[in-house]
């Protein structure tokens, strides 16, 4: 069965040391092949920060510019990103940059960073992100739920995932994906889930590989596998969030939600191939 990993990042970091300023993207791009091949993953979805290149994380233009040969466009695509609450001409230039890349088909879609970027996902400031991934049928990936440290604190009160149900409402054409499945509001994920047909959810970042297997990871599972049975896991998508997590620890941690094979299918590739338009994989 075909794999893809719908949520991926390029950071220095690493989930055995923490963050490491010492590697290079390089080294970062082979240590991801490597992890992919260990979990015989067929494609993968990079998501770049909506920031500047700094000393952790990648930025969107950064990203397209890494050769074909670092990320092979048979094995890797990419989602656009952009910083809505920054000045209105840094606004606009990442507005300029989502154009020319959808049209170029060098992305698949655009990811908003709920909480980390104080924004509603109702706010009309994100409504011609909407207008652009309608037009080219590509989905917004939302993050929801709980949030990293970082030195700009985080605010939960924007990425509650209740919030999305006003924009599948009013954007009924727009495809989108729940990222995190709004951990830990899991209710509150699958009251939207079973209602909008436009809205699925992802199983990233859940956990760090040594959190799987105590309690903790018992209780995601136990709560993924209830929205799961009300909502079908026809709604979900396989991501894992790396660096976060390893892929054998990860698909590990997935194959523990009870599936049928068609239903694996969905999860693990039918979905991802269908929303973010992979015809290729």
């Amino acid at each position: 069965m075909k794999i893809i990993d719908v949520h991926v990042h390029l950071l220095k970091w690493m989930p055995e040391v923490g963050f490491c300023p010492i590697l290079t993207f390089n080294q970062t791009i082979t240590d991801l092949h490597q992890d992919l091949i260990i979990g015989n993953v067929s494609h993968t979805i990079l998501i770049p920060t909506y920031k500047e290149d700094n000393e952790r994380d990648i930025s969107f233009e950064a990203l397209l510019n890494l050769t074909s040969d670092d990320l092979p466009p048979s094995r890797f695509s990419i989602l656009g990103s952009i910083q809505v609450t920054g000045e209105p001409i840094q606004f606009e230039k990442g507005m300029k940059l989502l154009r020319e890349n959808f049209a170029s088909n060098r992305i698949v879609g655009v990811k908003i960073c709920l909480g980390y970027e104080y924004i509603f996902p109702f706010d009309k400031r994100l409504e011609p992100i909407y207008k652009l991934c309608t037009i080219y049928d590509r989905p917004v990936v939302f993050h929801t739920g709980i949030t990293l440290n970082e030195d700009r604190p985080a605010r939960l009160e924007f990425a509650h995932p209740l919030h999305l149900d006003r924009v599948a409402f009013e954007h009924p054409e727009l495809k989108i994906i729940m990222a995190h499945c709004g951990a830990p509001w899991f209710d509150s994920a699958m009251a939207v889930l079973s209602k909008n047909k436009n809205v699925f959810a992802d199983i990233s970042g859940m956990t760090e590989d040594n959190c799987l297997d105590g309690p903790y990871g018992q209780w995601v599972v136990d709560r993924i596998q209830g929205v799961m049975d009300y909502c079908s896991p026809t709604k979900f998508l396989y991501g894992t969030d790396y660096p976060l997590a390893r892929q054998a620890v990860y698909q590990k941690f997935a194959k523990r939600l009870r599936m049928t094979k068609d239903e694996e299918e969905y999860f693990y590739y039918k979905n991802a191939k269908e929303l973010f338009g992979l015809t290729w994989v």
